[in-house]
């Protein structure tokens, strides 16, 4: 699959229309686990699922999972450790949606609070219990605020606090080692139209020097752009699938005749 480093013309330029239209058939085709691969390089592939609107629709949000694979089928190299701070690195950075509780003192850098790491907030995918770090994962939030309302259950929905902020970080690896060749990373919430910076180093066991080094970018498309995608990847499913019926009954008639 090729490397989409310029998603984030795609609300604008037809051409870029067309490879986004192709890689929504390729993840209707994929299924659950298929994504958009917004990085490359030797070692890793960087994807980030399909955006799903999530909340009331008050703020616009979408939501997406950015994942790290593994492509070199060597264990050593499965991902196991972050690095968002050190050598330059940012982490991940945008218009990030926020759902904490200042008044309680609990924030959402991670999903250790599944009653406010929710569908609305931006979070790593990992509790802190599975990690071990040199600079624990945070986010900034309260830059401005959302009028997004809380999903968290009746009494806590009132206490709770929905902001933007502008960066997920840290500087962290799993504790006891990977899960296997890919990571699941972290859970982005944005509004429609924002465009996702990522800026971080992904390790494993073994070093991989640059070939660890991710730097892309992605826009949340906006919802017409959504629509427009979902009605081209149908069109050309029907395509393929007009081709493949007309294909198998050329060779039903080979075999007639």
């Amino acid at each position: 699959m090729a490397k989409l480093m310029d998603v984030r013309c795609a609300a604008r330029e037809p051409s870029c229309m067309v490879t986004l239209c192709l890689a929504a058939v390729l993840a209707a085709a994929g299924g659950s686990n298929a994504g958009i691969l917004v990085d490359q390089t030797a070692i890793y592939d960087v994807f980030v699922t399909e955006p799903m609107q999530v909340g009331t629709g008050a703020e616009n949000l979408f939501s997406t999972t950015l994942y790290v694979v593994n492509t070199t089928g060597e264990a050593g190299n499965d991902p196991t450790g972050f690095d968002g701070v050190f050598f330059g690195y940012s982490g991940v950075a945008g218009s990030l949606h926020q759902h904490d509780n200042p008044g309680l003192g609990v924030y959402t850098p991670t999903s250790d609070s599944s009653l406010f790491a929710t569908a609305i907030d931006t979070h790593f995918l990992n509790e802190l219990a599975e990690l071990m770090f040199v600079v624990a994962p945070f986010e900034t939030r309260g830059l401005l605020p959302s009028a997004e309302p809380s999903d968290s259950p009746s009494p806590l929905g009132p206490l709770a606090e929905t902001t933007f902020g502008d960066r997920l970080s840290g500087t962290f690896a799993l504790v006891g080692g990977s899960a296997g060749d890919t990571w699941m990373l972290a859970q982005l919430v944005a509004p429609s139209g924002t465009t996702l910076s990522f800026d971080f180093a992904i390790s494993g066991a073994l070093e991989p020097g640059v070939e660890g080094d991710i730097l892309a970018t992605f826009l949340i498309p906006e919802p017409a752009s959504l629509s427009l995608l979902g009605a081209c990847a149908l069109a050309l499913l029907r395509r393929t699938r007009k081709t493949e019926v007309g294909r198998s009954t050329l060779i039903t008639r080979a075999w007639l005749f």
